[in-house]
């Protein structure tokens, strides 16, 4: 069975408590990074999860902002 694109898009908002959590799990699953591709849409934080999310991006090269 041939294993299918995956698009994983997160809106958020203020999420500086859960941001993180949630892309280190989304991350570190067993589905072939090359076949997933994962997008961040900020609306404007004000709190320091912009900031989390440009740390994880830099580290891995299935994030898009």
């Amino acid at each position: 069975m041939k294993t299918p694109m995956v698009s994983l898009i997160i809106p958020c908002f203020n999420e500086e408590k859960f941001i993180r959590p949630l892309l280190e799990s989304v991350l570190n699953q067993d589905y072939p990074n090359e076949k997933m591709e994962l997008f961040i849409l900020d609306g404007g934080s004000t709190d320091s999860t912009l900031e989390i999310i440009m740390h994880i991006y830099e580290q891995s090269p299935i994030v898009n902002l």
